[in-house]
């Protein structure tokens, strides 16, 4: 059928219709929920954000003067592909959020207060050294418009640099990387720690600075990767831990959240900005590019780009663990696969991550046992949400939230996935461990009817 249409409009017509019908699937199915359920929350968000990039990239298509020269011709297929990916891993949680849940299962507090506590002095690791970068970092962004420019520069030229000398693997300082673990990780406790009524306040204060610590050196090595990452996770998030607070509670969170959001966008623009050299009009296009151009390239190139990566992107540390050779950086990537026809260079999705990877068929079977698997530890019981489930519940969350890339990818992100998969052991083994004992621990706080 699609080649008979081709046959009476232009290719390039043919594109435009493909992305408006991409974009009203999108729409539709948003409405859609919202109208079954009125109570916004993660699924709402999830949903809105690809509803939001599929219209943008669709706008980007047609209007930026180079497109034609950017992008091939779109086809109908590869979004149909696209559209089922997403949302095999966002079904647990659209079934999660149709449960009511009243209370989420309070972990043993010397167990809680341990684990945090490790993770706050790793975050530490180094302090005086990053908080010198950062106030410096952030504070050049607003006198020199190229100051964000050159960090990343000088960033990217340091990273090849070490590789092509063949440095890269080696005077590792793996108590720094433990460090950045650390602070990545930390957000998952600070919202947690959220809807508890009985904070202790230094306790909080420490667990907020350290979950701000890594977007903001983000901010100051001039990249937008880490507090993108961040405002997405943490706010997706708290749409769902919301529900556990009071709700006077939940104003005054809501308009300290607005606060750190906007204290954290600025930053983020200026980066924008200083990386285009103080020209706003290029800073405008970088940031609609930024968030719209994965679509496009998953639809040219993300099930058929000339060849796969075996997992070197996507699982680098586990192809490692077991032996096999891989290339371990992303400029080791680019030189072993330089004859596909794209690169990492550019944003395909997470579900691009993974095609470039294996191909189109093993993900898809790869992507329907993780959504079995994870709709089946996301059962909720006596309308109480384990703590360890919140935890897997999380990494969840942040898969969905890839539009650009596998937020978990490279061997760092692996590093990253495999220690939030350690700690959601360690806490459920826990919680059976008191459960045969007759020990139960829950949130006394109780969540909006739904």
């Amino acid at each position: 059928m699609q080649d008979i249409i081709r046959e009476i409009i232009s290719p390039r017509e043919w594109s435009y219709i493909v992305g408006t019908i991409n974009a009203i699937l999108w729409i539709l199915v948003f409405i859609y929920y919202r109208v079954k359920r009125s109570q916004w929350g993660i699924t709402h968000t999830i949903l809105l954000l690809y509803s939001s990039i599929a219209v943008v990239s669709l706008q980007f298509f047609i209007y930026y003067p180079f497109s034609d020269q950017m992008f091939d011709e779109m086809t109908l297929f590869p979004y149909i592909y696209l559209f089922i990916m997403l949302m095999l891993p966002l079904y647990p949680i659209i079934k999660l959020e149709n449960n009511p849940i009243s209370f989420i299962q309070r972990p043993r507090k010397s167990l809680f207060y341990i684990v945090c506590l490790g993770l706050i002095i790793l975050s530490f690791y180094h302090i005086d050294d990053m908080f010198e970068n950062v106030i410096n970092g952030i504070f050049m962004l607003f006198v020199d418009s190229d100051t964000g420019l050159l960090a990343y520069q000088k960033g990217a030229a340091n990273f090849t640099t070490d590789m092509s000398s063949g440095d890269l693997n080696k005077k590792v300082d793996y108590l720094s990387v433990l460090a950045n673990l650390a602070r990545t990780i930390v957000p998952v406790f600070w919202l947690y720690y959220l809807s508890l009524g009985d904070k202790n306040k230094c306790f909080f204060i420490l667990l907020t600075i350290c979950a701000l610590l890594s977007p903001l050196n983000s901010v100051a090595s001039g990249s937008r990767y880490g507090i993108v990452v961040f405002m997405m996770e943490t706010t997706t998030v708290f749409l769902f831990v919301k529900n556990f607070l009071s709700q006077k509670k939940r104003i005054v969170l809501k308009r300290i959240s607005s606060i750190v959001l906007v204290a954290l966008m600025i930053p983020f623009f200026l980066v924008t900005i200083s990386r285009n050299s103080g020209d706003l009009k290029n800073a405008l296009y970088g940031m609609e590019r930024y968030f719209s151009e994965s679509f496009i390239h998953f639809n040219n190139h993300g099930l058929d780009a000339g060849g796969i990566r075996y997992g070197d992107r996507t699982m680098p540390f586990f192809k490692m663990l077991v032996g096999f050779d891989t290339a371990k950086n992303y400029p080791e990537r680019l030189w072993k696969y330089r004859d596909m026809t794209i690169n990492e260079s550019v944003f395909i999705s997470y579900v691009g991550d993974f095609t470039l990877d294996f191909g189109p068929i093993l993900p898809f079977v790869l992507f329907l046992l993780v959504s079995v698997y994870f709709r089946k530890r996301l059962i909720i019981r006596n309308r109480e949400l384990l703590f360890h489930q919140y935890i897997l519940l999380y990494v969840l969350v942040k898969i969905n939230l890839g539009f650009f890339s596998y937020l978990f990818a490279d061997v760092y992100g692996n590093a990253h996935l495999l220690l939030l998969l350690m700690i959601y052991c360690l806490f459920k083994l826990d919680y059976q461990m008191y459960k045969r004992k007759g020990i139960c621990y829950t949130s006394s706080i109780k969540t909006m009817p739904y």
